[in-house]
C-alpha cells in the first residue's frame, strides 16, 4: 500500500468530492474512484474555495458530496515579482518552487515551476507491503496570463503540466505469497490548456467563453521482488474537454442589485483502462442552468 491524501465532506468518501485547480478539473482518479492530492504539487495558493452539498446537476455525479477548488494567486497592478520556494524534511524531502509574475496596463502573466523528491519509509524492512509512503519524485510548470485586447474584451490563457514517478510501491498478489510481491513503478502525467474570453458587453451586462482540455495518462511497470520478472500494464488514460458558456446580468429593483446568471457547459469525457468491460467507453454531458438571487435587505439574500 502507501499513503493517500483523500477529502471527504459530509460524511461522502473522495469518490463523491471533485476538485478543482483555479477551476479546471482535475483527472486522474483511481479504479475505486479516489483521488489522491499525493499527485499534485500545489504552490502559491492564495485560497480553498469549499462548496458542501450535492453539486451533481452542474459538474456530474463526481461532486455528490461537494467541490473543493484550489485558487493560486495572481499578481498585483503595475508590479514585477519573483518567489522562491525551499523545504527540507524527513525522509529526504525537498520542495523547490519558483514562480515570475508581471502585470502591466493591459495584462499580465505568472509563470512558475516546482521540483520535489521524497525517498519514502518502510515501517517493516522485512516486510515489503508495510511501505508507509513510496519514493517519488514530482516535476510540474504553469503558467497564466491576461489580454485586455480592448475596453469590452479580456483574453484568458491557463495552462499547466505536472508528473510524478513513484518507485518502491509494493504490492502483492491475491495468493499473499513472498513470490507474487511486486514493486508497482509508475509514471502519472497530467496536463491542461484553458482558453477563455471575458466580455462585458455593458455596465451590467457580462459573458464568459470557457474551453478546457484536460489528459492524464498513468503508465505502469510491475517488478516482482523475487523473480525480478518485469511486467508492464496497460496504459490508463484519461480525457476531458469542456466548452462552458455564462453569463451575468445585474437587475435592478426596490433600491437594490439583484444578480442573474445562466450558463451552459458542454464536457465529453474518455477513459481506456484494461479493468472496464466496456472498451474506450466515452461520455458527453450537457448542462444548462440558471440562478436569481434577490436581495431582500443587505442582511438578507434569496438565491433560487
Amino acid at each position: 500500500g502507501g499513503g493517500q491524501g483523500h477529502i471527504s465532506i459530509n460524511g461522502i468518501p473522495n469518490s463523491g468530492v471533485l476538485v478543482l485547480v483555479d477551476g479546471r478539473r482535475s483527472l486522474g482518479k483511481d479504479a475505486n474512484g479516489n483521488f489522491n492530492l499525493e499527485d499534485l504539487m500545489l504552490s502559491g495558493i492564495e485560497r480553498v474555495e469549499i462548496v458542501k452539498g450535492a453539486g451533481s446537476a452542474l459538474y456530474g455525479s463526481d461532486a455528490i458530496g461537494g467541490v473543493v477548488n484550489f485558487v493560486t494567486k495572481r499578481t498585483a497592478a503595475d508590479t514585477l515579482t519573483s518567489s522562491t520556494e525551499l523545504n527540507v524534511g524527513s525522509y529526504a524531502d525537498t520542495r523547490f518552487n519558483q514562480s515570475f509574475g508581471w502585470r502591466g496596463a493591459r495584462g499580465g502573466f505568472r509563470a512558475g515551476g516546482g521540483y520535489r523528491t521524497y525517498d519514502g519509509f518502510d515501517l517493516s524492512a522485512s516486510n515489503p507491503q508495510t511501505i508507509g509512503q513510496p519514493s517519488s519524485t514530482w516535476k510540474s510548470g504553469d503558467v497564466t496570463t491576461d489580454v485586455r485586447l480592448s475596453n469590452n474584451v479580456v483574453f484568458n490563457l491557463a495552462a499547466d503540466y505536472s508528473k510524478r514517478d513513484i518507485t518502491k510501491y509494493f504490492f502483492s498478489g491475491a495468493t499473499q505469497l513472498a513470490s507474487t510481491v511486486y514493486d508497482s513503478q509508475r509514471a502519472l502525467t497530467r496536463w491542461s490548456v484553458a482558453p477563455s474570453v471575458d466580455i462585458q458587453a455593458g455596465k451590467d451586462t457580462a459573458f464568459n467563453v470557457l474551453y478546457t482540455a484536460g489528459r492524464y495518462l498513468r503508465d505502469e511497470t510491475r517488478i516482482f521482488v523475487v523473480s525480478g520478472q518485469v511486467t508492464p500494464q496497460p496504459a490508463w488514460r484519461e480525457g476531458n474537454d469542456e466548452l462552458r458558456l455564462t453569463g451575468r446580468q445585474v437587475l435592478r429593483g426596490w433600491g437594490q442589485e439583484h444578480l442573474l446568471q445562466a450558463g451552459y457547459e458542454f464536457r465529453q469525457e474518455k477513459l481506456r483502462r484494461s479493468t472496464l468491460t466496456v472498451a474506450d467507453p466515452k461520455r458527453q454531458v450537457n448542462v444548462a442552468w440558471l440562478q436569481q438571487e434577490v436581495v431582500l435587505t443587505p442582511k438578507l439574500r434569496v438565491t433560487g
